[in-house]
């Protein structure tokens, strides 16, 4: 029997009431989809499958058993069938792999574990690799650093402590990005190179405990790095400790020669960019001295040589290949600069042809015996 409007004005009913009462009547209701079929979990064995294969694979989904409730949506990334996730990972920057990585727990334990190192490291081969522009290869990473840390390291340029400073420089010695007053507070520099502490009776250097940096970089560590290590030795008895710090030894000279060398690479990295920066500019001042001819300013342009006001422009120095969209915004400026320097050329060119005409004129007077002493 339909809804009537005897039984829709019958009772104390609420607005929410009679508008559940429409919606649930089975002349308005929507006919139900049929139960699908639901992918299965990723696992991180899942992704170091899918990392080290060269092959596309099928896609392959695990039906669950139909039940007479309808499922939920599923539109999480994370719940994505682990060939799509591959898929989509094998094209991914590693500052993509490392903000993925931090959007939930379940794909923080995916992307964050030992088997998907793999992944981390195609992503690095991606984008520092030799067929990159910048050609020098990546340092090998020691056992105890790990690859999250090294793009977090290189891509991220703030801070490590602190969110409000950019641009601060990398640190490879205590693998830490610092601004000044974070150093300041954090870091703490050794009057000596053999400094040590004192743990159950044994004096063990610094160096061979935490993270230093070396003697002639101001022999510095962060503090709280040494307290950490402090509470960690105090449980000790004597023969862990023994082989706790042998072995931390080896990961101490390990982690000293990886910095070493990932300066050397950071270095070369500059000298390439700047060869690169400097071919760029190269190109930019002869293209817009191309645009500059063909508009009509070329002995305006015959004059401004490498120092001159035209060659130390910012729209001419910068760092970027000119494009039709850009040279239309600044044209009007660099057209405006070839009309000043064609008035102080004409300026010049006056005060050249007066001076001209007074040595000619005294000349003049000296053979007639005119001149006056």
């Amino acid at each position: 029997m339909g809804l009537t409007l005897s039984k829709w004005l019958d009772g104390p009913r609420t607005r929410e009431d009679n508008v559940s009462s429409v919606l649930h009547h089975p002349r308005y209701s929507l006919p139900r989809s049929p139960t699908l079929p639901l992918p299965r979990q990723t696992s991180p064995r899942d992704l170091e499958s899918v990392a080290t294969s060269s092959k596309r694979p099928r896609l392959n989904y695990i039906a669950t058993p139909e039940t007479t409730s309808t499922p939920k949506p599923q539109a999480n990334l994370e719940c994505l069938p682990v060939e799509i996730l591959g898929e989509i990972l094998r094209d991914l920057h590693p500052l993509d792999f490392l903000h993925l990585a931090r959007t939930s727990k379940r794909l923080r334990s995916l992307l964050m574990c030992r088997r998907s190192s793999a992944l981390w490291q195609a992503a690095l081969k991606r984008a520092l690799g030799p067929k990159r522009a910048l050609g020098p290869k990546v340092p090998k990473l020691p056992d105890d650093f790990a690859h999250p840390l090294f793009v977090c390291l290189w891509f991220v340029e703030r801070c490590s402590t602190c969110p409000k400073s950019s641009s601060c420089p990398v640190d490879w010695d205590l693998r830490v990005r610092m601004c000044s007053r974070c150093r300041s507070k954090k870091v703490v520099q050794s009057q000596a190179e053999s400094s040590s502490i004192l743990v159950s009776g044994r004096e063990i250097k610094l160096r061979e405990l935490i993270l230093t940096t070396p003697p002639t970089l101001g022999n510095s560590y962060l503090s709280t790095e040494l307290e950490a290590m402090k509470q960690r030795l105090n449980g000790m008895n004597d023969e862990n400790l023994t082989d706790f710090v042998a072995t931390r030894k080896v990961s101490m000279v390990s982690a000293h020669i990886h910095a070493r060398e990932c300066r050397a690479w950071e270095d070369e990295i500059a000298a390439q960019k700047a060869v690169l920066n400097a071919a760029i500019r190269a190109a930019r001042e002869v293209a817009i001295r191309g645009k500059l001819y063909s508009l009509g300013w070329a002995d305006q342009l015959a004059i401004q040589g490498p120092g001159s006001e035209f060659a130390r422009d910012p729209s001419v120095t910068k760092s970027q290949a000119l494009t039709d969209s850009e040279w239309v915004v600044i044209a009007p400026r660099l057209e405006s600069l070839m009309r000043k320097v064609k008035r102080e050329e004409e300026v010049r060119n006056q005060a050249r042809l007066k001076e001209l005409a007074r040595q000619r004129f005294i000349a003049a007077q000296r053979t007639h015996g005119r001149v006056r002493t």
